[in-house]
Formats: C-alpha cells, sequence, structure tokens
C-alpha cells in the first residue's frame, strides 16, 4: 500500500516539475511555411551559321532542346554564287538543310553555307551577226571553272572552201591582232560572253 502511495507521489513530482520548466506553457510547433516547386530547367542549344566563303554576318540562333524551331533566314552573300542551303560539313558532305528550314536539335549545330556557280552563256558568231549553232561548241560555261572555246570550225559551222579559220575573238577586237585571239574562259571570268570567228583567205 505504501509502495502505491510513493509511486503516485514520485510522478506528481516529476510532472510539477515539468510544467515548472515549461513555465506552465504548451508549445505547439509553429506553422509551416509552404515550398513552391522548382521551376522546370530549360536545355538550349546553340545553331552557328558559317560563311563558307561568303561575306556578311548571322547571330547565332538559341533553340530548346527537342523543340522544332525554324532557322534563321540567310543573310551571307558571294559574287557569281547562289545560296543553295546549309550543310553540317564545309564540303557540303553532311547533312543538308533548306534555308529557313524547320529542325529539331539536342545539341549544339554549326551550318556551312552551300554554294552554286551561276553559269554563263557562249554565243558564237561570224561577221558579228550571224550565229554559229553547233551542239559541239560549250554554250555556257560555270563560275570558277571556265571553259575551253572550239579550236577547229567546221563548214556547217561556218568555214567555207578557201578559207582557214584564224581564232575567235571578242566584239570590238582587232583580228589583226593575234594577241586578241581567245583560246580560253578562265575561272575567273564572268558574265555572258560573244565571241567572233575569223577566217584567212587561202590563195
Amino acid at each position: 500500500m505504501k509502495n502505491n502511495i510513493y509511486s503516485k507521489l514520485i510522478i506528481l513530482l516529476a510532472l510539477v516539475l515539468c510544467l515548472s520548466a515549461c513555465d506552465g506553457a504548451v508549445h505547439l510547433p509553429e506553422s509551416v511555411t509552404p515550398v513552391d516547386p522548382p521551376e522546370p530547367v530549360v536545355v538550349t542549344f546553340k545553331i552557328t551559321f558559317n560563311a563558307n566563303g561568303g561575306t556578311g554576318s548571322m547571330e547565332e540562333q538559341i533553340v530548346e532542346q527537342d523543340e522544332e524551331t525554324k532557322l534563321s533566314v540567310n543573310v551571307f552573300n558571294r559574287n557569281y554564287y547562289s545560296f543553295d542551303g546549309w550543310n553540317t560539313k564545309a564540303d557540303g558532305t553532311g547533312t543538308s538543310y533548306t534555308d529557313e528550314q524547320k529542325v529539331t536539335i539536342s545539341e549544339n549545330l554549326t551550318l556551312y553555307a552551300k554554294w552554286k556557280a551561276q553559269k554563263f552563256t557562249i554565243t558564237y558568231l561570224i561577221n558579228s551577226d550571224e550565229h554559229i549553232k553547233d551542239t559541239s561548241y560549250p554554250l555556257e560555261y560555270e563560275y570558277g571553272i571556265g571553259a575551253t572555246l572550239p579550236t577547229e570550225v567546221t563548214k556547217d559551222a561556218g568555214s567555207t572552201l578557201g578559207y582557214s579559220f584564224i581564232g575567235w575573238f571578242n566584239e570590238g577586237d582587232d583580228p589583226d591582232d593575234y594577241e586578241k585571239r581567245v583560246y580560253v574562259i578562265s575561272a575567273e571570268d564572268n558574265g555572258n560572253k560573244r565571241y567572233i570567228a575569223y577566217f584567212m583567205g587561202i590563195k
């Protein structure tokens, strides 16, 4: 009986000490401030445009990963060439893209401009006005490549019995000045060409 009374006294004493230490106040946890979920990470890549022999400048294009994006319009130029799209390799052996094509990328990308050389016509004349129509003659040439003019003029192309072909001359050049004869169109030449065939009479 006494042990039971002692036990109750000890428990009561412990409770009094606890309340005294806590100043008799019951402390509840402070309210928790809600935390916003983190913003999703946006992964971006850049597309770099290389003139590849052309002139001008283009800003890098920043695109989001796996998002379809239209390529920037080309603003590069190159004399005597026309723009022919883009390629992932400078020599054109990579993946090709058209101007303003929609693309989806997952890494940085460098695009090189592709260029197509312009072509020009070649007209052959006799006596400054009569056209020579011979399909074996080169009728056009490509800038950067040029062409070799025919060295013999066939009868159908204008040669006549008793005459020997001298050579081709630019319109306005003196046919008596043999140094003015034209044999080739160089790779650096450009523009449409008109050449006149001159002959020497054979006695």
